[in-house]
């Protein structure tokens, strides 16, 4: 089961977008930040997100995950600061990356936000770029709806079936990704390996696996630093992930 902490600022009068190519990244972060009361939109990738600000919706606050494909998070900021956007944009980022990168991140974000998603850092962010920006009688309103609501339990479990349904993604977007990987090895493609690995390092985590996530992490490091593992790594890491699949498709 998946555990989200309960004790929320309620911020009905808030709007944000989150943005990232992985759909269970996606719906855990709607599921997180609804708990805001806010209103949450999403987009899958930088294409979408820009396309959304085209349309005309309008947000507080734009969450970005740092490690994209079809448009990196540094390229999507540019573009919509080139079209005049002025308000906030935060970046989600590995711990690693903040290590190497903060001074990058804190030029180009608004905020930095390490993933996963640590309540109290949250808290701050959005109090910071939504609910001190709102009239106190606004704020004094939306906490009195709030404890109307009589939403008291300390955490909440997500369901069963949201817990199926989380699994299930991991299982038809990861099955082939040592195959997906060593295509990309294959040509040299080491920016698409390490995307790759990356990406599965944290859905691993997501789904309980965290034997999936060293190897998986272990593998971002040689293909961060454009280096091959030695075949028994990769051997090591499909024998994994195929263990991991069986033991998700058994329990479905």
């Amino acid at each position: 089961m998946i555990k989200i902490n309960t004790n929320f600022e309620p911020m009905p009068y808030g709007s944000v977008l989150v943005v990232d190519e992985v759909d269970t990244n996606l719906f855990i972060a709607k599921v997180m930040l609804e708990r805001y009361e806010l209103e949450v939109d999403t987009a899958k990738g930088g294409s979408a997100a820009l396309e959304k600000l085209k349309e005309g919706n309008v947000y507080d606050v734009i969450f970005v995950e740092s490690m994209m494909a079809d448009m990196s998070s540094t390229d999507l900021v540019a573009a919509l600061r080139t079209q005049g956007y002025t308000d906030p944009i935060v970046v989600l980022v590995e711990n690693r990356q903040l290590a190497e990168n903060k001074e990058f991140f804190q030029e180009n974000f608004s905020e930095i936000l390490q993933k996963p998603m640590q309540k109290e850092r949250l808290d701050s962010i959005l109090m910071k770029f939504i609910t001190e920006k709102q009239p106190p009688e606004v704020i004094k309103i939306a906490r009195e709806m709030a404890l109307m609501d009589d939403e008291e339990e300390e955490e909440v479990i997500l369901g069963a079936d949201i817990s199926k349904e989380i699994e299930e993604d991991f299982v038809r977007t990861q099955r082939n990704i040592h195959t997906e990987i060593a295509d990309a090895l294959y040509v040299g493609d080491f920016e698409t390996a390490h995307r790759l690995a990356h990406t599965l390092k944290g859905l691993a985590l997501v789904v309980n696996e965290p034997a999936l996530s060293d190897i998986s992490a272990k593998l971002e490091k040689y293909f961060g630093t454009k280096r091959t593992p030695e075949q028994e790594t990769l051997t090591r890491f499909e024998a994994e992930l195929r263990q991991v699949i069986e033991k998700i498709e058994q329990r479905q």
